[in-house]
């Protein structure tokens, strides 16, 4: 086991030293240190050697499209091609990193048992947070969905009362929750209105950041009114309101059901222990 853990404690020194001795040369001839030791020490590594090199690989060309959408989701701004690189270079090189110290720790103290365990771990920290990332889109939409129905009831009371669309969707911002994914966009949108933006594009980046089928199919019926008009709006968005109230309890079973099935491991234990709680004394007594 020394041997492996001497190759990959060598082979992580070497591409971390391949990126760092250029920077620190940059930076001390600019006369100031370094600007982001994270960057050199778990990025750069991953970046030059890996990605750069990987990149034309379909699996890896796929892995940086699927980020750079989650990131664009959650962020709420469309990243750029080399953010989204780099923060995959970031998840990678965590990795290689976990890898090297836990390779460096086992040569230092000799305990070739470390370096298994290290490289598991190592391997399994990239893809908790790809994972990680991606259950933040996923609650992201969850919650967008949950707010839907919501904001398209007030919507239909302002414009059953008369109320302009612009001015009711204005309304719905301005009173929405702080921080709520489907508001602040909405708050985005009718900012970029009032500063000269059509009402169409400012609707379609609404629907395009949001990045929720529903959010867009609800967008099509708004720009849909306020191109034709007509007395037929309310009821349509009645439909869609049914729809989105079917879709939210319908999230509402499918959140419920997931509650059951992680509760059933803790429950099956506790009855476990239960039972050697009940059945030990009757053990001890015939012994």
């Amino acid at each position: 086991m020394l041997i492996p853990a001497l190759l990959i404690a060598g082979c992580w020194l070497l591409a971390t030293a391949a990126t760092l001795i250029p920077a620190l040369r940059a930076a001390r001839s600019d006369g100031r240190g370094p600007a982001d030791w994270k960057e050199l020490l778990l990025a750069e590594p991953a970046d030059r050697l890996i990605l750069a090199r990987a990149s034309r690989l379909a699996p890896v060309q796929s892995l940086l499209a699927a980020v750079h959408a989650d990131l664009q989701r959650l962020g709420g701004r469309a990243p750029t091609l080399a953010e989204s690189r780099r923060f995959v270079a970031h998840v990678v090189g965590s990795g290689l990193a976990a890898a090297g110290l836990t390779a460096m720790v086992a040569l230092l103290t000799g305990a070739s048992d470390v370096l298994p365990v290290g490289l598991l771990v190592s391997a399994l920290l990239p893809v908790s947070r790809i994972r990680s990332l991606r259950r933040q889109v996923e609650e992201r939409r969850r919650a967008v969905l949950r707010e839907l129905p919501e904001m398209l009831s007030v919507l239909m009371l302002l414009v059953g009362a008369g109320e302009s669309l612009q001015n009711a969707l204005l309304r719905c911002a301005r009173e929405g929750g702080e921080g709520h994914p489907l508001y602040r966009e909405l708050k985005r949108a009718m900012n970029a209105m009032q500063n000269g933006e059509s009402f169409q594009l400012a609707m379609d980046g609404f629907a395009r950041r949001v990045g929720v089928q529903e959010a867009s199919v609800l967008t099509s019926a708004l720009l849909l009114q306020y191109r034709k008009g007509g007395s037929d709006f309310v009821h349509a968005l009645r439909e869609l309101s049914f729809n989105l109230w079917e879709k939210r309890k319908s999230l509402a079973r499918t959140k419920g059901e997931e509650a059951v099935s992680k509760l059933s491991l803790p429950l099956v234990i506790i009855f476990f222990v239960l039972m050697v709680i009940v059945g030990s004394p009757a053990i001890l007594g015939f012994n």
